[in-house]
């Protein structure tokens, strides 16, 4: 079973009171592989 978005939304103010984090840094380690920092590589294709 899944968390409705509205579940979601208190567990993270749930957790944001625990730890003292903002939401937006809370976010993050929620977030996992999905978020990462730096473009696509673009492949570059010889003369």
């Amino acid at each position: 079973m899944k968390a409705t978005k509205k579940e979601k939304g208190r567990m993270l103010d749930e957790f944001c009171v625990l730890t003292g984090y903002n939401r937006s840094y809370a976010l993050r380690p929620c977030e996992g592989h999905r978020r990462r920092r730096g473009g696509a590589v673009k492949l570059l294709q010889g003369p």
